[in-house]
């Protein structure tokens, strides 16, 4: 019924085979899983395998099962490769084994080339240890970790490389390395505005609280954080509608560098939309308060935005 169903390293392949009379019958025909092995693993045991694969022996299994079997198994992060092989059909029964090859485990990190950023500062933000499984996820997850390091300290530019070599100790076992290339610190030189009429750019540019252009002499500024950038056009949109522009929105931006990468320049594209102002004010059902002493207490009045 199932002749091979496999997990690739960087994708899942699902094969049916329909030369079964079962299957032949519909796809989704249940059949019983007399028998159920693993093959392949080291470390991780047999029976975790199974239970995570959902399948159990004497229950009656389909096509779907088996699909979602290599899913859940291939969500553990543990296997670069997993397979599952009908080894032999008697009638409405099968004898499946659970084929898996592991990601290696961790024997140590290395780091190279960091001169701007502490190697006790990078290994505490990676928090590896000696034992663990390294597949692409971690290995991913530590670069986004130390990219974001370097951003905080002003190196936007900076390029992380992993490369992976096996442990001359252990055949199971490697050695990760992050050649690191730092590049320049880079400083914001100048944000301009686009599409600005009520407001200039100097004005503009006071709302961006956490985003400042590079100081001169003693005079903070300069350095680059996305996330703070994120809220500072979040602020310039709250100003916008603190004045009545409540339609204000930025239609985009872009962020480029000059050509020693030492320098960033923000373009802010903003639509402004109109302005708002109060009309009359209008008062029904009083009859204690007079409309003058009811509106006194609105803190606003007509024209206001």
């Amino acid at each position: 019924m199932f002749k091979n169903l496999r997990s690739g390293s960087l994708f899942i392949i699902f094969t049916l085979f329909l030369t079964s009379p079962i299957l032949a019958q519909t796809p989704r025909r249940a059949v019983k899983l007399v028998s159920l092995n693993i093959e392949g693993n080291k470390t991780a045991d047999a029976n975790f395998i199974k239970l995570n694969s959902g399948l159990v022996e004497n229950q009656e299994i389909t096509g779907e099962d088996i699909q979602r079997a290599i899913r859940q198994l291939w969500n553990l992060h543990l296997f670069s490769d997993i397979q599952v092989i009908l080894e032999k059909e008697v009638g409405n029964s099968v004898f499946l084994t659970i084929k898996v090859k592991e990601y290696p485990r961790l024997e140590k990190i290395e780091i190279e080339g960091n001169k701007k950023v502490k190697k006790k500062d990078l290994e505490k933000e990676l928090d590896f240890y000696r034992g663990q499984v390294i597949g692409p996820v971690e290995i991913k997850k530590a670069q986004k970790k130390i990219k974001k390091l370097y951003e905080e300290k002003g190196y936007l530019l900076a390029k992380i490389e992993p490369v992976i070599r096996k442990s001359p100790k252990a055949e199971d076992r490697v050695i990760l390395r992050f050649k690191i290339r730092e590049g320049n610190k880079v400083k914001i030189k100048g944000i301009t505005f686009h599409g600005n009429h009520a407001f200039s750019d100097k004005k503009l540019r006071k709302q961006l609280k956490k985003t400042k252009t590079d100081g001169f002499l003693f005079f903070g500024g300069g350095d680059f954080d996305r996330e703070k950038y994120q809220e500072d056009l979040k602020n310039l949109i709250a100003f916008y509608r603190k004045e009545g522009f409540r339609d204000a929105e930025v239609v985009k931006d872009s962020i480029y560098y000059g050509p020693d990468k030492t320098q960033m320049f923000i373009d802010i594209w903003v639509n402004e939309g109109r302005r708002y102002y109060f009309g009359d004010i209008t008062w029904e059902g009083n009859k204690l308060f007079k409309d003058e002493q009811l509106s006194s207490l609105l803190g606003f009045k007509k024209g206001d935005v």
